[in-house]
């Protein structure tokens, strides 16, 4: 426990320290120690950042292989059965974990995306 309070401590100094927006967003991407929190932050040139890096717990070899496809660029579901040779049903179930998870947001033509949540492990 000891570690994660300082993992968390540490997060919160090195985003008050971060020059810019893609100095916060690589903070974000390398602690990853916050419990439960998300993050909205925008840059001097109009740029918005949302991120729910919220600690999260390891994910089965399953679930990251339909999160690697998708942040492969196989956006649906049908692209990631063709891509890991799984039944539909099979990453339809999965790709529903994920986004209820908070790790894929899905547009309303069934496309995914990963989120700016972190995996583990």
């Amino acid at each position: 426990m000891d570690s994660i309070r300082s993992q968390f401590a540490e997060q919160y100094l090195a985003m008050t320290t971060a020059k810019s927006l893609d100095g916060l967003i690589e903070v974000q991407k390398r602690y990853q120690g916050q419990p439960a929190f998300n993050t909205l932050a925008v840059s001097s040139d109009g740029r918005a950042w949302f991120g729910d890096t919220s600690a999260t717990p390891n994910l089965s070899p399953e679930a990251k292989a339909v999160l690697e496809a998708v942040a492969d660029g196989f956006d649906t579901c049908e692209a990631v059965s063709v891509k890991l040779g799984l039944e539909t049903a099979e990453v339809e179930a999965e790709l529903a974990r994920l986004e209820v998870a908070g790790y894929l947001a899905c547009s309303l033509l069934g496309q995914y995306i990963r989120t700016g949540l972190g995996t583990t492990g």
